[in-house]
């Protein structure tokens, strides 16, 4: 699908989701940014604003386990 105006309107909304669950800037656009990636590889999207926010935190998760990982090893 492509990055039309209504999807990237999105961007603080899914950039909110991702430093409310991370807590660092960086990390949280990277993330929006990443999805933003994957959404024009998307087909068949009905709701794309829950699409995206899902992504977002299922994204945010995984990172917060490979930070934690990362946390352990410098112990």
């Amino acid at each position: 699908m492509e990055l039309t105006a209504e999807i990237l309107n999105l961007r603080p909304y899914l950039f909110r989701i991702g430093y409310n669950m991370l807590g660092i800037v960086e990390e949280a656009e990277d993330i929006v940014q990443d999805v933003y990636e994957k959404w024009i590889k998307a087909e068949n999207v009905r709701e794309p604003r829950a699409y995206l926010g899902r992504m977002v935190v299922n994204k945010s998760i995984k990172r917060l386990e490979e930070l934690k990982k990362l946390r352990e090893t410098y112990k």
